[in-house]
């Protein structure tokens, strides 16, 4: 019988979905090896041990240049929920990999890789909707 870590007991993670906007086509090696180094840096070999940093290698999309010549990669990036704000910060002040400029931003942050890979969500809400000012009474 196989033994199984109860879901109570698993560390929790969350998933970020980060875009990639690049001066030329990047290679997930690159970038992974470039990100890591920032991180590092901002974080501290402390931190950074604490944050269990893994990139998703099977979700990782170079993307298509556009008309403008900017290339748009995509990649989920798994960390410690503890962590979730100081690693996008220091994703932020990543400015090159290798040759190309390169701006990183968090698209989404999810519990499940399913969940943080479905996009953005847009929140729309209708005129009218909602609690209303006032004291609710008659």
């Amino acid at each position: 019988m196989k033994l199984r870590t109860r879901p109570s007991a698993r560390p929790s993670q969350r998933y970020l979905a980060l875009r990639v906007h690049s001066s030329a086509p990047l290679r997930f090696e690159n970038l992974k090896a470039a990100a890591l180094n920032q991180l590092l840096e901002w974080l501290g070999e402390d931190e950074f041990a604490k944050a269990n940093l893994r990139f998703i290698k099977n979700l990782w999309d170079p993307g298509a240049a556009d008309d403008s010549g900017v290339s748009q990669a995509s990649v989920l990036l798994q960390c410690h929920p503890r962590f979730t704000e100081r690693v996008k910060l220091g994703l932020a002040l990543l400015a090159q990999v290798g040759d190309s400029r390169v701006t990183v931003s968090c698209v989404r942050v999810g519990g499940t890789i399913r969940s943080a890979a479905k996009g953005p969500r847009r929140i729309e809400r209708s005129a009218g909707v909602g609690r209303q000012g006032g004291t609710g009474g008659s």
